[in-house]
């Protein structure tokens, strides 16, 4: 299961890299789905985190501390899950 989850963190961070405003449904679309399927209460909470960022750029625009608390959303994520599939 993490396997499946990376890849949508993975496509998530593509999309961030584009910059494309319109993107950002499917970013929260796929952390939703990371959130739901997310091996242990903790990677969803993170995932859930990852999203209200996310959600908070689409409102307010892309700030630069925006998109670095992004950023540290995710790559806490990433750590998360990594962690979840070497325990499974």
């Amino acid at each position: 299961m993490p396997e499946d989850l990376l890849a949508k963190l993975e496509e998530t961070e593509s999309l961030l890299r584009t910059g494309v405003a319109g993107h950002l449904d499917r970013v929260e679309r796929l952390l939703l789905a990371i959130a739901r399927r997310a091996p242990a209460p903790a990677v969803a909470s993170l995932a859930m985190n990852a999203l209200t960022t996310a959600s908070g750029i689409r409102r307010n625009g892309k700030s630069p501390e925006a998109a670095e608390a992004l950023n540290e959303a995710l790559s806490r994520l990433r750590w998360a899950l990594l962690d979840a599939g070497k325990r499974s």
